[in-house]
C-alpha cells in the first residue's frame, strides 16, 4: 500500500511535475511544507541573495565614515551592529525568496531575525550606553508593526509582511527616524511597477510584498551607511 504523501513529499512531486509555488495548489501545499523543505527547495536562490546582501553591507560599511572613525563606528554602527546585520542577511533573505516562490513567510525566520538583532543591539547600546538608540530602533518596529497590522486587518498585506517589516525598521531605527521613513516609502516604489506589469498580463491574484520589503531595506541601509 502505498503511504500517503507527506506536504514535503507532496511539494516535491508538484515541482518535479511542473506546479510552481505560485500557483493555488503549489501555495496551498507549500503552506504546510516544513521550513526545511523550503529551505532546501530554494537553497540557491537563498544563498545567492545572502550573499548579494553581505556584499552589499560590507562595500557600504568600508566607504561609510562612522566605520572610518573607530569613536563614532562604536556609538554609531558598532561592531554589535555589524553582527546584526550579518545574522540578519541569511535569514531576511530566505523569507524573500521564499515568499516570491510560495507567498510564505515563515514565522521561524522572523522571529529568530528579530531575537538575534534585539540581542546584538542590546549589547551594543549596553556597550555603548546608548540606550536612547536602542529605544528608537524598538519604537521603529513597534510602530511598523502597527502599521502593517492595520494593513492585516483589512486584508491589505499578510501577517509575515507585518513580522518582517518590524524586524527591518528595528535595523533601519538604530540608524535614525530617516531610514525608517524610507523604508515605508521605497517598497511601495519598487513594488508599483511590478504590480503594474501584472495587472497588464491580467494576473489579478496577491503579490509577494516580501521581496520588495528586503530590496528596499538593503536599498536604505546602503545609501545610509554610504
Amino acid at each position: 500500500m502505498i503511504g500517503k504523501l507527506g506536504a514535503g513529499e507532496e511539494l516535491a512531486a508538484d515541482r518535479a511535475a511542473g506546479v510552481r509555488g505560485s500557483g493555488t495548489r503549489g501555495r496551498l501545499v507549500a503552506d504546510r511544507a516544513p521550513v526545511g523543505v523550503l529551505l532546501r527547495e530554494n537553497a540557491v536562490a537563498i544563498a545567492t541573495t545572502t550573499c548579494l546582501a553581505w556584499l552589499v553591507t560590507m562595500v557600504a560599511l568600508s566607504r561609510s565614515s562612522m566605520a572610518a572613525d573607530p569613536a563614532n563606528r562604536g556609538a554609531a554602527v558598532g561592531e554589535c551592529f555589524v553582527v546584526a546585520l550579518i545574522v540578519l542577511a541569511p535569514l531576511v533573505s530566505a523569507c524573500a525568496v521564499i515568499d516570491a516562490d510560495c507567498h510564505r513567510i515563515p514565522t521561524v525566520l522572523v522571529r529568530s531575525a528579530g531575537l538575534l538583532c534585539c540581542i546584538a543591539l542590546g549589547v551594543g547600546a549596553w556597550v555603548a550606553d546608548d540606550w536612547p538608540r536602542f529605544g528608537r530602533a524598538v519604537l521603529a518596529a513597534v510602530a511598523f508593526a502597527g502599521v502593517f497590522g492595520v494593513k492585516w486587518v483589512v486584508g491589505g498585506t499578510g501577517l509575515g509582511d507585518v513580522r518582517l517589516a518590524a524586524v527591518l525598521a528595528l535595523i533601519l531605527g538604530w540608524l535614525g527616524w530617516a531610514e525608517v521613513f524610507w523604508l515605508l516609502v521605497i517598497p511601495y516604489v519598487i513594488a508599483l511597477p511590478v504590480a503594474l506589469a501584472r495587472l497588464v498580463r491580467g494576473r489579478r491574484e496577491a503579490m509577494a510584498f516580501g521581496p520588495p520589503l528586503v530590496v528596499g531595506f538593503y536599498l536604505v541601509l546602503g545609501v545610509s551607511l554610504w
